[in-house]
């Protein structure tokens, strides 16, 4: 009886070892392509500069900004200091728009 429930808990931990990574790859890939997908339908200039975002400003980019808050953010991420410097990351100037228009970031 021992033996039985050893060889089935070691059983259950190598399938879920095996798995876990291939579900999580899947999953991940149709991330990104959901992803892709929904930025699809922009410029060339705004999807490069999507592609520079991490994932929840990227969503938040592509599907929940107009043409104008886009611009603007895009605008933000450009604007550099006197020293060349550049002011704001994509990433900030895309959460900076989503907080002035009350976007929620989730």
């Amino acid at each position: 009886m021992e033996i039985s429930k050893i060889s089935m808990s070691v059983g259950i931990f190598m399938a879920l070892t095996f798995f876990t990574p291939a579900y999580a790859s899947v999953h991940s890939q149709q991330g990104q392509m959901d992803m892709k997908g929904m930025c699809q339908d922009m410029s060339a200039e705004m999807q490069q500069f999507a592609d520079k975002l991490n994932m929840n400003n990227k969503m938040l980019f592509c599907s929940k900004f107009n043409d104008s808050q886009r611009k603007q953010a895009m605008q933000m991420a450009s604007q550099s200091s006197g020293y060349g410097k550049q002011k704001m990351t994509p990433d900030k100037s895309v959460e900076k728009v989503a907080a002035d228009n009350k976007i929620p970031i989730s």
